[in-house]
């Protein structure tokens, strides 16, 4: 069984993350382009794409970051092992294993529950 799971940051990552954000594009406006030019105006750039990247959730209306997880449920380890049981019994009641190898086996899946 699959669920889809949409991530949810919390609000306050979300508000830590629009204010780190900012203030690098800050920094980026006021010192690194007019020191360091071209590579100062590639960190702006950047900068201004966490920024908005961080403060999505933020303006949303379901609050998330448009990611989705698909979450797979594993089978019932009960019901694997009642039907790995009754196919033990099967076995058994048709005489293709004998009774040391039945319980043996009886106990391997019992042990693993």
């Amino acid at each position: 069984m699959k669920r889809r799971v949409k991530l949810r940051p919390s609000r306050a990552s979300s508000i830590l993350g629009l204010c780190m954000g900012a203030l690098m594009c800050v920094i980026g406006l006021f010192f690194a382009v007019p020191t360091f030019g071209l590579v100062g105006i590639l960190w702006t750039v950047m900068a201004a794409c966490i920024t908005a990247y961080a403060a999505m959730p933020l303006f949303r209306e379901d609050g998330s970051d448009g990611r989705t997880v698909i979450i797979e449920d594993e089978d019932d380890p009960a019901g694997d092992a009642e039907q790995r049981l009754r196919s033990l019994q099967d076995l058994l009641d048709k005489g293709l294993i004998t009774r040391e190898e039945y319980d043996k086996k009886r106990r391997d899946v019992i042990d693993k529950l």
